[in-house]
């Protein structure tokens, strides 16, 4: 299985395409790898179908989430994209609902 291309602390994971980039926001409490490394393995499978961009952001317990902070802190390493599509995961999708 691929690994993330780009690792920022415990916060982003990041795989590296092209066209378009898909922000994943996993659920409360949800790290970059999730359960069995469901989130690689998600990434992965779609990357080889598509080549997009994928960044994975991990959601701790005890943080508060600014979405739009979060999207300039990984342009610096992905680029910037005039698409990017969000898929929020239980409390992931909360948060990107209320943003």
């Amino acid at each position: 299985m691929k690994k993330y291309d780009i690792v920022i602390g415990k916060q982003f994971g990041i795989i590296q395409g092209e066209k378009y980039l898909v922000f994943i926001k996993t659920g409360r409490g949800g790290t970059i790898e999730g359960f069995k490394n469901k989130y690689l393995s998600i990434c992965d499978f779609l990357f080889k179908k598509y080549g997009y961009t994928f960044v994975v952001s991990a959601n701790p317990k005890d943080s508060v989430c600014d979405l739009e902070e979060e999207i300039k802190c990984i342009s610096k390493y992905v680029g910037d994209y005039k698409e990017i599509y969000f898929v929020g995961i239980s409390n992931g999708a909360s948060i990107g609902a209320a943003q």
